[in-house]
């Protein structure tokens, strides 16, 4: 080919978004567990943003970034958990030299090498007398929440348009559209309790179809049966707390009412009152006539109904590991949902239960 004469326009456009944000959570007391907004810290580092494009091509980049968003546990490295870790060492050896007492980490880590495919049996079913007991209050809580959040996305798009003439008389006409552009997303997590701050794991039944939520409306309650109520988040509309009223007096008094806060295991408590050991709570099952859902309306009054007037034919006993945090829309953490099981209504349609730290 023997180029004569050419008109040739090239033409590029480049867009980088880089965010990141970390933020951590620190509450920390000796003695009764205070109000969370008394002790509370929040440590917010703003995000570093840096953009060189329109609002339209971030806000398309940014559903692209999520689209293309691997899950978060497998995005969090060694490196990101060591880095977090690294900033809890001096809370540690604060709490160990007031309290004399050595802080266990939790590595929320450990609870995803359960898979979903690892279903948990029913447990066996024990007498009442077997309930466990009320645990002790240690007299001291550390709690500590620390989350990092990196999105990075880039854009690049090149045009080429030309006319050729060749020696030979040949007029070519051309047209390129060339893109590229990369996504990446990564989440880490790091979530440490220690002394009276362990959170305790109610039943919770849901009906309108998802998994439990969480208000971010706190209230007084002695979960734990020690004394001394805690604030603890509530289940939103379309879901409540499982409870058997012991004393029969039409209310909830603590968590020993509730299947789990004591124990730490809701769906054993719930499977002591398996009579005919068919690995199902049934109207086969004296308790279940006595088992009635918690639950609050918009101006926070209380409601306790049965599993009849909810539709509710069966409760199962067993569950699968499903380690999932709840949380706000500023990423505070509420609670997380430790197992997951499920439940019959009447008409033969199901829904879950589940087993939330709070």
């Amino acid at each position: 080919m023997k180029i004569t004469e050419s008109a040739v326009a090239l033409q590029s456009q480049h867009s980088n978004l880089s965010w990141r944000s970390t933020q951590t959570r620190l509450r920390a007391w000796v003695g009764q567990a205070p109000s969370p907004r008394s002790l509370e810290r929040d440590v917010q580092h703003t995000p570093a943003v840096r953009v060189t494009l329109s609002d339209g091509a971030r806000q398309k980049l940014l559903q692209q970034a999520q689209a293309q968003a691997v899950p978060a546990g497998e995005a969090v490295s060694d490196g990101d958990i060591q880095s977090l870790a690294s900033r809890l060492r001096v809370l540690m050896d604060m709490v160990k030299a007031i309290t004399g007492r050595e802080v266990t980490v939790f590595d929320a880590r450990d609870l995803q090498a359960q898979t979903s495919t690892q279903v948990s049996p029913p447990p066996a079913a024990a007498s009442s007398s077997q309930a466990a007991t009320a645990p002790q209050a240690a007299g001291w809580g550390l709690e500590m929440d620390a989350s990092e959040h990196i999105v990075e996305a880039e854009s690049t798009q090149v045009s080429a348009q030309g006319v050729v003439k060749t020696a030979d008389g040949q007029t070519i006409q051309f047209s390129l559209q060339l893109a590229m552009s990369r996504s990446f997303v990564q989440d880490s997590r790091l979530s440490i309790r220690a002394g009276d701050a362990v959170r305790q794991d109610p039943l919770v039944i849901n009906f309108d179809g998802t998994g439990a939520q969480l208000t971010d409306a706190q209230f007084a309650f002695d979960l734990n049966a020690d004394g001394q109520t805690e604030n603890i988040a509530f289940v939103a509309g379309g879901s409540g707390f499982l409870v058997l009223d012991k004393n029969k007096d039409g209310q909830v008094n603590n968590g020993t009412e509730l299947f789990g806060p004591s124990s730490g295991d809701g769906f054993a408590d719930l499977a002591q009152y398996d009579l005919d050991g068919n690995s199902w709570i049934d109207e086969n099952d004296a308790v279940y006539s006595q088992l009635q859902v918690w639950q609050k309306n918009a101006e926070g009054q209380d409601s306790l109904t049965s599993l009849a007037q909810n539709g509710v034919g069966a409760l199962y006993l067993g569950r699968v590991a499903s380690p999932f945090f709840v949380n706000t829309a500023s990423n505070q953490t509420l609670g997380q949902v430790r197992s997951t099981g499920v439940f019959l209504y009447e008409s033969g349609a199901v829904g879950t239960l589940q087993q939330v730290d709070l």
